[in-house]
């Protein structure tokens, strides 16, 4: 993450103390605006939240709209067996 040898990082451990390459190192970090793993995913996972949530709006518009046509498609139908029963009566 932050570009440095295990080397420079172990003597930053051992001393208690950041060395010039380090802080340099840190310094440029900070200066990108570069996140932690821990805040892409929590960045990422903020995203996919909405993209559900807009989806199951979605699910629900079509299952309304489903709904409604097959309400529709139900009278018609029973439209059309009363139409049936009734020339079938004056057929018969």
């Amino acid at each position: 993450m932050l570009g440095v040898s295990y080397r420079t990082l172990a003597r930053a451990a051992d001393t208690g103390w950041l060395t010039g390459r380090m802080a340099d190192a840190w310094k440029s970090h900070l200066l990108r605006g570069v996140r932690s793993p821990a805040e892409e995913r929590k960045e990422r996972a903020a995203v996919l939240e909405k993209r559900i949530v807009a989806l199951e709006g979605g699910l629900t518009d079509v299952a309304e709209t489903f709904q409604a046509g097959f309400e529709v498609l139900r009278a018609d139908v029973g439209s059309a067996h009363e139409t049936l029963l009734r020339l079938l009566d004056e057929l018969g």
